[in-house]
């Protein structure tokens, strides 16, 4: 006597893993082979059908049965697992601008998680878009301000991060004068103190009527006077009539 058996059975399964992070859209099927050829198919949510997909939670091990619909005790089960990117996270790296109203600010992005490359969008804290967006994340010539980002990466997935940075700028030049009057016409005993504050708070002065270099003068007459105020970080001077 010579005994038969079917061919093996084999489930034909392949999956697909999540694209984004969080996203259920990871999906598997089967394309059963072997046995008697009339397979029922069975997925652990009760799914008959032979894909499923979206599958929640994104990230996880799932199973599926099949079974010989000719001999029911002849079934295998399958196992496997659906896998999901990192989520998207941000180091920046903050250039303050070196003058105050300049835009010499940077921003420069280092991008983990998701599926690289990226493109890296910059918004200003109205939400208006700045520049074009980049497969860098560096971003010049930017004024001081609150910045957002929007970065998508290879696969469509989007992380945006509201309000996130701010480049600073040194403070603007202010004279902070105090100027005592004359006290009598034609009287030349007036005088002038300047206490500057602004940029890196260390100046030189020039009074261009009376060519002094020092930040108080007196003896002055009733005439007009003109002070230049320059920080010695290189910025833009302050002249002051």
């Amino acid at each position: 006597l010579t005994l038969t058996e079917g061919a093996q059975m084999a489930s034909g399964l392949s999956s697909l893993d999540a694209t984004c992070y969080g996203v259920n859209n990871g999906s598997a099927s089967v394309s059963p082979s072997g046995g008697s050829g009339n397979f029922s198919v069975l997925w652990w949510d009760g799914t008959i059908n032979s894909n499923v997909s979206n599958l929640a939670p994104a990230v996880g091990q799932y199973w599926v049965q099949i079974t010989d619909a000719n001999n029911p005790s002849c079934f295998m089960t399958e196992y496997f697992d659906i896998a999901a990117p990192d989520s998207i996270t941000y180091i920046a790296s903050i250039d303050s601008t070196t003058c105050n109203s300049l835009s010499t600010g940077q921003i420069s992005l280092s991008v983990t998680g998701g599926t690289s490359p990226y493109t890296y969008t910059l918004y200003d804290a109205g939400g208006s878009l700045v520049g074009l967006p980049n497969f860098t994340g560096v971003f010049t010539s930017l004024p001081a301000g609150v910045y957002s980002y929007d970065i998508i990466d290879a696969q469509g997935c989007s992380t945006f991060i509201p309000n996130s940075d701010t480049i600073f700028e040194p403070n603007a030049i202010v004279a902070n004068a105090v100027v005592d009057s004359i006290s009598c016409n034609g009287g030349s005993d007036g005088s002038i103190v300047v206490s500057p504050t602004g940029e890196n708070d260390n100046f030189t002065y020039f009074w261009t009527t009376l060519g002094a270099t020092t930040p108080n003068v007196s003896g002055l007459t009733g005439i007009s006077y003109t002070l230049t105020i320059t920080p010695t970080n290189g910025c833009p001077p302050l002249v002051e009539p």
